[in-house]
């Protein structure tokens, strides 16, 4: 058993020392989002600098860092869920969330978490998305100090602030809706 712990704490500081920051931004090499996912491996932050990205559905299959840097807008263009966390130990923090699209029978989100525990999501506005995060089968998650509105009047048109379908042990606190 000692001999198992000795290879989960190298394991863990190896991955944490070759981690490396990849930048985004209209004025760095790596100009999108999904560009930056592409280079990524397991343990890298991706650092998003400010301005306007529409880049559809972007689809987190790795455990990276996702940080915004004065609140880059991610705009889905009334068409799109906007982020999708698909791997464990993913953190979403500091974006504006816009315009997801709207369909109560795919859910979209401006961020869902599908499937997977340890998603953190903290410090980002949501404004004008059919739901605003969406944990389905989500678990050991963090939900923090978002701020989330919408606009939807009629019940087809609006889901939920935050949403947690079939989910364990997630904690959500201080969130404004």
């Amino acid at each position: 058993m000692r001999y198992l712990f000795y290879i989960c704490v190298g394991l863990f500081f190896t991955t944490a020392a070759s981690a490396k920051e990849i930048q985004v931004g209209f004025s760095y090499p790596v100009h999108s989002i999904r560009e930056a996912l592409r280079l990524a491996v397991t343990g890298d932050s991706i650092i998003v600098y400010g301005g306007n990205y529409r880049e559809k559905n972007i689809s987190i299959t790795k455990s990276i860092t996702l940080i915004g840097k004065n609140f880059p807008v991610l705009d889905g263009e009334h068409l799109y869920e906007i982020i999708s966390i698909r791997a464990p130990f993913v953190t979403i923090e500091g974006f504006k969330i816009v315009h997801s699209g709207v369909s109560s029978i795919e859910d979209f989100a401006g961020i869902k978490i599908c499937n997977v525990p340890h998603a953190t999501i903290r410090n980002n506005i949501l404004d004008d998305t059919f739901f605003g995060i969406y944990s389905q089968f989500g678990s050991f998650g963090l939900i923090e100090n978002n701020q989330l509105k919408a606009y939807g009047k009629q019940e087809q048109q609006s889901g939920n602030g935050i949403h947690c379908w079939k989910s364990d042990r997630m904690r959500i606190i201080g969130n404004s809706i």
